[in-house]
């Protein structure tokens, strides 16, 4: 989606299936998680009620399409309920499928998701610029 839209390509949006979370989404993704779980001492978490109701999720949904997945990875990476029992993958929090939408749809079903992410996953922290000691998620979350 961001580099589609970077790009002005929308029909370059309408033509895939399931497109992973671009470098731009996995910096919007860790920028929303340090606001969630500051880092260091002396940080403030966000106070916000959306930040503060989230924080205290006792259950963790999420749409089974890749970037969502690889987007509720990176922020939630600190959060408890996902440390202790994991993230429920719910096939109707999906996007609604529009005319040309068929980035709506997956390609992976079952334990195929969990491999499609980590290999997604990788591949968009090894082709970083960045450092990617700080910013990428445990193994143990993939």
């Amino acid at each position: 989606w961001n580099h589609a839209m970077a790009e002005r390509d929308g029909w370059k949006l309408l033509q895939k299936v399931d497109h992973p979370l671009s470098e731009e989404g996995r910096r919007q993704s860790e920028t929303t998680r340090f606001r969630l779980f500051p880092s260091s001492e002396g940080e403030e978490a966000a106070e916000e009620e959306w930040a503060q109701s989230l924080r205290g999720a006792e259950l963790l949904l999420c749409s089974p399409l890749t970037r969502a997945i690889q987007t509720a990875l990176i922020i939630l990476q600190e959060h408890q309920t996902l440390k202790d029992k994991g993230m429920t993958l719910v096939a109707d929090a999906r996007e609604i499928k529009g005319i040309g939408g068929l980035d709506t749809m997956g390609v992976a079903h079952g334990p195929q998701i969990k491999d499609r992410v980590v290999e997604e996953m990788r591949r968009l922290y090894h082709s970083s610029t960045e450092n990617l000691e700080a910013s990428a998620p445990p193994e143990s979350l993939l």
